[in-house]
């Protein structure tokens, strides 16, 4: 058998194209944080400090996360053409490593985002727990579509809708329907909002809150990766 010549480890895993793609988001993220006004221009003349970086390059890493790390990491089974069986646990180790590698190259942007904006130690830490939390959303969106093929489509939906769709629910029901009241569950159960209320400068909690908008991703991969698991193993024993 032909011996594989791709780097290993956590290290050679962060300098894939993902891995770089990865750290250009961060930068893009802080660079709209060092100039919001040409996203977003103030209403005022001016525009009070402090700069919302470290808020900016939460809401960037929320959206990688969701949006492109489940379609990097499909990407990559298909082109390795992997059998059907193969073990969730090989998968899970191999995004858990690369993970941990992103989020220690993050460490920079961290830095430079939390002194920009004026932001504690606590406040970095709290803004990486988040993201954090994000990610086996992105492992269990991958896994799904691996396993599930068929799946692919409502799996992409269903990250489109938890990045893009909670936000604009929220506001729609906030503008157009007042009998719901000003709907702040559908705020902070959406990553990109609670991510930038979350790494806001100085706040006097250690730990993001309220715990169920911390905890709700994390409980939804589990979910999905159980069902997309259970549903393979039944269809393969069917077969048999």
């Amino acid at each position: 058998m032909k011996a594989s010549t791709e780097p290993s480890g956590p290290a050679a895993r962060l300098w894939r194209p993902a891995g770089i793609l990865y750290l250009a988001v961060c930068l893009a993220a802080l660079a709209v944080g060092l100039w919001p006004d040409a996203v977003y221009p103030s209403r005022s003349n001016y525009r009070p400090a402090p700069l919302p970086t470290l808020q900016t390059l939460a809401v960037g890493q929320a959206a990688f996360i969701l949006l492109v790390h489940p379609l990097v990491l499909l990407r990559r089974r298909d082109k390795a053409a992997r059998p059907e069986h193969e073990d969730a646990r090989a998968f899970l180790a191999s995004a858990v490593l690369e993970t941990l590698g992103m989020l220690a190259a993050t460490a920079p942007f961290y830095a430079a985002a939390a002194w920009l904006a004026d932001a504690t130690v606590g406040d970095v830490l709290r803004a990486a727990l988040y993201a954090a939390c994000l990610w086996p959303t992105a492992w269990a969106g991958a896994w799904c579509m691996i396993r599930r093929p068929r799946w692919a489509s409502a799996v992409v939906l269903g990250l489109l809708l938890a990045a893009l769709g909670l936000p604009a629910a929220w506001y729609v029901a906030r503008e157009f329907l007042p009998a719901v009241g000003d709907a702040g569950w559908l705020w902070r159960l959406a990553p990109a909002t609670f991510a930038w209320d979350n790494a806001a400068s100085r706040l006097p909690n250690a730990a993001p809150e309220p715990l169920w908008a911390l905890l709700a991703w994390p409980a939804i991969a589990v979910a999905v990766a159980i069902g997309a698991q259970a549903d393979a193993v039944s269809r393969r024993d069917n077969r048999q």
